[in-house]
């Protein structure tokens, strides 16, 4: 009976899974129970990713005794996905709030997103809408949660001390003060509380980013989003019985385990973490790999692999938590200084030119640069520079315009100047007389020019025709005004202590004392001897490594430097690179500074600078300097942030991002062979080609991830790596900031840097040279395999359309495969190697003490008709080529020496549009000078040949001569002149496309140098324009011809007959061929216009 009771009765209603927390009401504390800090709650959104393992068991089962012998078989591999352990764990449904609340990590799927994506009016929003609304609902109620568990926990704690009777007032806030998780400043929890998993949201890279645009973080919904990747290794089976295969390295007998590979996912969230602009959520996307997570299933003992999986992955975020709260601590300490935006619409940088152009480049040095920059930039910051460069413009023109007044009314008396926008000021244009300038004999006192003072020297003896001034002032003091401002040893009390140990008279009773015990000596010798010991101290101390003991007693050369002298003479010694060691000698109150190399014969040394982020702890920069700002990623992992040792900043540039401008490094490697030279290496780094090490299962810098480069880099900052204990690691160990530098350092992840230059020189005699690969070349086997390509492009449409003309109307259905076929022979060519694969050619360079430079390379764009073009066998063995030699003059000018012997000078634009001031009629006039040509051959007169090629104002910009004694001239228009060593002459004045283009390439010059000729060939186009725009219908005239016509060449030989040629264009033969075999009489046609082409080039 009961069991037909029971069987008749209905089953028993399931209840339905709680998935949304509830808000708890907040617990009330009494009066006597003190206040509880509220807890810390840390919320995180994670992306889960990972892999399915094959691991080997732990241990086998203990077998009866004499069951399993030494040749017992191995246990077979099983499989453990934690990935697939950890989402089961948390898809298990709570059937009440207490069981949801008691959850760790819950997932959400993009079917409860799409319900929840959805705004109260019934308004379909993005899937991130509605994980927002998700994680705001599980943060209230789940800090509620453990601020209300704290508070319970006070209660309880009153409560029982109460019960006990020994509580006083003080200890119940002290026990209610207990309750809490940890104190308001004290670092985050270990793990997080929290963990919402969004299983298949966001499923591309388009979906991140709309996730992002939401501020989950920025908002402080939540505390750290990251994507989970559990990577790991796995048994690698094989055989045709697919068993695990064994580790052959030698060091066990166990399975062989080889990495997994990541994700494509993973590897497209971590390409849009690095292309993410500073200051973006998507910027500070974390990526928290677990490596090793195979080894996951030894879980400890009383707990399940579940739990082990799941306290891996919160503890991992909880750090990375943790880590994100030091971060906006260490970025809010700072001071943010940004960067005045400026419009390039309405910036105006015509003062900045206007000075530099206004002398010549013989005196652009770094002090005259500086100069003229920091006057645009002031003038700009102020407001004022558009509208002082216009009223400048105005005066001039002002001016111009009322000298050509009074050569109309004088009917031409005089000459007109041209605009002076180069040269005069606002303040010069508007007063009638020109301020007296300031001689730069008034500097150095006399006519004699001191050696030491290399200012005066340069700019004084390096200008021609009178003194160089800048807005009525000597560039040779403006010059000095800027090295005065340079900060180097011992200027301004710099390396020294701010007050002297001793007063003068101190020191000098310090000096006396010495006197009696050398009697054989004068003061004079004694005082030498005693600097000669302390620089032997010093270099001592700087290179320990050095054997036996400096001796200095050959150095009897004594030179006294003028105090303002000082910067000048340490700049040019410093040229060299060498290594700077100072010292402070009390009795002197006096700096020494030695200069000097560290690396003794036979022996490399390895020196390294870094800056930026990568100062080192204790550094006054940290104090005074301007550093970029990083992203959470590379401060976390690349600075070594996450360290909790990281020093903070005063000053941060906003919006310099550190991964394009920062993390800058100097490593270098010098050499000193016995011949007195030095070689030095030396290798530049600024920026990150990635903000944190790519997800995969391979530790950052282990021993298989290590190239060349870095162990370069590893060797220079290693402090172990070096011999000998040098002072600076000696002082580097003594310092207060050691352990913390150590710690930072462990903590930091080596990665690429986004730009690397790499140069190597060589010191010897004051000479610098060096050898690099020439670039050119690998250009020119480009281009050589573009011509082949061409070539053999040509060639197979010439033999395509012969066929054509023989099959016809059969070629003509089958000729979709035709050129498939051609398009394939040509692609495989173009889409092989250039030739001369293998080759490769260098260039040696020199530095001149006086500023020129010299080069010589392989000539090898002389050897282009040198070799067969072959398409079956592209040449690889390199012809027969000259050399190419190149001297640079200190002012501009280049000579080249080419492989056939041919001679070539060329100028810059600069030099090319250099103009003089002469006086005609008492008003200053501007003449155009040729370069090369003398500038008083045009004084006095007035240019009215007009704006054609060939024209005064048409100045050489190259000329060459050959062997066979040919000159050839290239002037700024174009123009091209040949003059043959028999009397023959030609010229060839340039078409309207090459002058378009040529004022195209001109426009792109930065600093506005060619802003005259520009001007001058616009002119001619204008002029070009209205006599050569349309094509020619009749015979020119005989002057239009001796003048030149655009494309022609125009030949004089030396009996007087002259000739004309030119090369027409490809489109007016394809249309007088159309047009010849349109008509029965093609022929006649065709030789009709043969022979008025010849009548337009004829003279």
């Amino acid at each position: 009976a009961t069991s037909d009771i029971l069987a008749t009765m209905p089953p028993k209603k399931e209840q339905a899974p709680v998935t949304t927390p509830e808000v708890e009401e907040l617990v009330a504390l009494p009066e006597d129970v003190g206040p509880v800090p509220d807890a810390s709650f840390c919320l995180a959104l994670g992306h889960l990713f990972g892999h399915s393992f094959l691991v080997q068991p732990s241990a086998l089962p203990e077998d009866p005794e004499g069951a399993c012998g030494d040749d017992a078989a191995p246990p077979a591999p099983i499989k453990f996905d934690p990935k697939a352990v950890l989402l089961e764990r948390a898809k298990v449904p709570a059937t009440s709030q207490e069981d949801l609340l008691a959850k760790s990590v819950m997932v959400v799927e993009r079917e409860e997103l799409q319900a929840l994506a959805k705004t109260p009016e019934g308004e379909d929003m993005p899937l991130a809408y509605g994980l927002k609304q998700r994680l705001e609902k599980e943060r209230v109620a789940r800090s509620r949660a453990k601020i209300n568990a704290a508070r319970r926990k006070a209660l309880e704690i009153a409560e029982a001390a109460k019960a006990v009777g020994d509580a006083d007032e003080v200890g119940v806030e002290e026990s209610a003060a207990g309750a809490g998780d940890h104190q308001p400043n004290e670092p985050a929890a270990a793990k997080a509380d929290f963990l919402l998993l969004s299983t298949d949201y966001p499923a591309n890279v388009e979906e991140l980013q709309e996730l992002a645009a939401e501020g989950l973080c920025s908002n402080e919904i939540i505390d750290v989003w990251a994507a989970v990747y559990l990577a790991g290794e796995t048994i690698e089976l094989g055989g045709a019985d697919g068993k695990p295969l064994v580790d052959d390295d030698g060091l066990g007998d166990g399975p062989k385990l080889i990495p997994m590979e990541t994700p494509e996912l993973v590897r497209g969230f971590y390409d849009a973490v690095q292309g993410a602009p500073i200051g973006s959520e998507l910027s500070g996307f974390a990526i928290c790999t677990i490596r090793d997570s195979n080894t996951l299933c030894l879980a400890p003992e009383g707990s399940s692999s579940a739990e082990h999986v799941q306290g891996a992955v919160l503890s991992a975020l909880g750090a990375e938590a943790s880590s994100r709260k030091l971060f906006s601590t260490w970025v809010q300490a700072a001071q943010k200084i940004s960067v005045p935006k400026i419009d390039p619409q309405k910036g105006d940088a015509r003062l900045y030119h206007r000075m530099m152009s206004s002398i010549d480049t013989w005196h652009h040095d770094i002090p005259i640069f500086l100069h003229c920059l920091t006057e645009q930039v002031e003038r700009t910051l102020g407001g004022e520079a558009q509208r002082h460069e216009d009223e400048v413009a105005l005066g001039s023109l002002m001016e111009y315009l009322g000298v050509a007044c009074d050569g109309v009314i004088t009917d031409g008396g005089g000459s007109a100047p041209k605009p002076k926008l180069r040269y005069a000021s606002a303040e010069q244009l508007s007063s009638p007389e020109q301020p007296q300038q300031q001689s730069t004999n008034d500097v150095d006192g006399g006519l004699l020019l001191p050696h030491l003072d290399r200012t005066v020297c340069n700019h004084h003896l390096g200008h021609r025709g009178g003194e160089a001034v800048i807005n009525g002032e000597s560039v040779a003091i403006i010059a000095r005004r800027v090295l005065d401002e340079v900060v180097v040893a011992g200027s301004r009390r710099n390396g020294l202590p701010k007050d002297s140990n001793f007063s003068r008279a101190q020191r000098e009773s310090l000096a006396y004392r010495l006197y009696p015990f050398a009697p054989q000596l004068s003061s004079a010798e004694l005082e030498q001897l005693m600097l000669h010991h302390a620089f032997e101290e010093l270099l001592s101390k700087a290179q320990p490594e050095r054997r036996g003991k400096w001796c200095l007693v050959d150095r009897c050369f004594r030179e006294r430097i003028p105090h303002d002298l000082v910067a000048q003479t340490l700049g040019a010694a410093l040229q060299a690179e060498p290594l700077v060691s100072t010292a402070h000698v009390p009795r002197h109150d006096a700096l020494l500074v030695a200069l000097h190399y560290r690396s003794p014969g036979g022996r490399l040394m390895w020196h390294a600078w870094r800056g930026d982020l990568f100062t080192e702890p204790g550094a006054e920069d940290w104090a005074s300097g301007l550093f970029t700002t990083p992203t959470y990623n590379d401060w976390a992992q690349v600075f070594g942030g996450r360290s909790g040792e990281a020093p903070h900043p005063r000053l941060l540039l906003e919006g310099f991002d550190s991964r394009e401008f920062g993390y800058a490094g100097v490593f270098e490697k010098m050499a000193t062979p016995p011949d007195g030279s030095v070689i030095l290496v030396t290798r530049s780094e600024i920026g990150l080609s990635c903000s944190f090490p790519s997800p995969s299962n391979e530790v950052p810098g282990g021993p298989g991830t290590e190239s060349a480069d870095r162990a370069e880099r590893r060797s220079a900052l290693d402090d172990g790596a070096s011999s000998v204990t040098t002072a600076t690691v000696a002082a580097g160990r003594a310092s207060p900031f050691a352990e913390a530098f150590s710690t930072l350092r462990a903590a930091r992840c080596d990665v690429p840097p986004a730009r690397v230059s790499r140069t190597a020189r060589v010191f010897k005699d004051g000479l610098v040279f060096g050898i690099v690969s020439d670039k050119s070349f690998e250009a020119w086997r480009h281009d050589v395999a573009d011509r082949m390509a061409r070539a053999a492009a040509a060639a197979e449409g010439v033999v395509a359309a012969e066929g054509a003309d023989e099959e016809g109307a059969v070629c003509h259905d089958e000729g979709g495969e035709g050129s498939s076929d051609k398009e394939a022979h040509t692609d495989a060519f173009v889409a092989a190697s250039p030739p001369f694969e293998g080759a490769s050619l260098g260039s040696l360079w020199i530095s001149l003490p006086g500023g020129a430079r010299c080069s010589a390379r392989m000539h090898h764009e002389s050897a282009l008709g040198k070799f067969p073009v072959s398409l079956a066998d592209p040449p690889r063995a390199l012809p027969e080529m000259g050399v190419l030699f190149t001297y640079t003059m200190f002012a501009g000018q280049v000579i080249q020496v080419f492989g056939d012997g041919s001679v070539c000078l060329s100028w810059p634009l600069e030099l090319c549009e250099g103009t003089l001031q002469h006086e005609v009629n008492g008003a200053p006039a501007v003449v155009a000078v040729t370069a090369g040509s003398d500038p008083n051959a045009h004084a006095g007169c007035r240019i009215k040949t007009g704006f054609i090629p060939g024209s005064p104002e048409d100045c050489e910009i190259e000329r060459t001569i050959t062997p066979s004694g040919t000159l050839c001239r290239r002037l700024v228009s174009g123009r091209i002149e040949v003059y043959h060593a028999d009397g023959t002459a030609a010229s060839r004045n340039p078409t309207l496309p090459e002058l378009r283009a040529r004022m195209d390439s001109l426009r792109c010059r930065p600093g506005g140098a060619a802003k005259h000729i520009l001007e001058f060939l616009e002119r001619l186009q204008k002029v070009y324009s209205e006599k050569h725009l349309e094509p020619l219908l009749a015979s020119p005239s005989d002057l239009e011809k001796a003048a030149g016509l655009p494309g022609h060449w125009v030949v004089v030989r030396p009996d007087g007959l002259v000739f004309g040629r030119v090369t027409p264009l490809q489109e007016c033969i394809s249309s007088i061929a159309s047009n010849a075999g349109a008509n029965e009489g093609g022929a006649d046609a065709c030789g009709s216009e043969g022979a008025a082409a010849g009548d337009v080039g004829g003279g």
